[in-house]
């Protein structure tokens, strides 16, 4: 944060006590697996991109893995996507660094992508750690020939209890330009994509599109909040334009605001 007398670790013990409301709501809600709990392939298919996401429950809530399966197998200008997963509910980045897991599964197989989700407060409480595990597991990912992802968080929702703390951001608004600083100070060296999926979600409240993005606990995704992240990702690591049939999860969406959604990624990943 910016005022220097209020250390990580006193933000953090009262962060805690707001991420254990949020953390009861989301037990009790249970994730939303989509469209369908069957997986899309059994097994690898032939020519597939291989994509690793190491992260938490904005990577697993909802299966965003396999939304990106399911945008790549709708997709016929692209070989089809494998996703294998290294998730933890509430990890950091630098939860996933002290755990053997990491390395032992970025050596494990040859993935073309390693899509990294640090936690929704990391960025925020110590943005200088969030920046050096990044960068971290970044090296980690390139030593194995594979290209690392950020994906980026996204603010509280505006009626967070997080935003009555005086040493926290005051709004959303503030909250994002915390995040987008952290996120880039990140990328700096790295070599890095950015999956700006933050800022697609702030460009969605600045347009009031009127699709509902977050859960009841203000924090975690809803599936059309998870179709937007996953349409990010996909356009990240295709660096692709979004083909207007694309596949979206027709249980939460209309095609009028999955349209939306893809605007939105869009835009925010448009590298011209």
């Amino acid at each position: 944060m910016s005022d220097s007398k209020h250390s990580p670790l006193r933000i953090a013990i009262w962060v805690m006590a707001v991420a254990l409301v949020g953390a009861v709501v989301f037990a009790l809600l249970g994730p939303d697996l989509g469209d369908s709990s069957t997986p899309l392939y059994e097994e690898p298919p032939q020519d597939a991109q291989w994509v690793l996401f190491v992260g938490n429950s904005h990577t697993f809530y909802n299966d965003l893995p396999d939304m990106v399966q399911r945008l790549a197998d709708s997709d016929e200008k692209g070989a089809p996507i494998w996703t294998e997963e290294l998730v933890r509910g509430g990890a950091d980045l630098s939860d996933h660094l002290g755990a053997p897991q990491l390395r032992a599964t970025i050596g494990r197989e040859n993935f073309d992508f390693v899509v990294i989700q640090g936690g929704s407060l990391e960025p925020l409480i110590d943005p200088d750690k969030f920046a050096e595990s990044f960068r971290e597991i970044a090296s980690l990912a390139k030593a194995e020939g594979a290209v690392p992802v950020l994906y980026e968080v996204w603010p509280r929702a505006e009626n967070d209890p997080l935003y009555d703390h005086p040493m926290m951001p005051q709004s959303p608004d503030l909250f994002a330009r915390e995040i987008i600083a952290a996120t880039d100070k990140a990328l700096e060296g790295s070599d890095a994509l950015l999956a700006p999926a933050g800022r697609a979600w702030e460009r969605s409240r600045r347009q009031g599109t009127g699709i509902s993005l977050y859960m009841e606990d203000g924090n975690h995704a809803t599936p059309a909040g998870t179709y937007l992240a996953a349409l990010v990702i996909y356009a990240t690591i295709r660096d692709t334009d979004l083909l207007d049939d694309l596949w979206y999860p027709r249980r939460h969406l209309s095609s009028q605001e999955a349209a939306t959604l893809q605007k939105l990624a869009s835009a925010v990943t448009d590298r011209d």
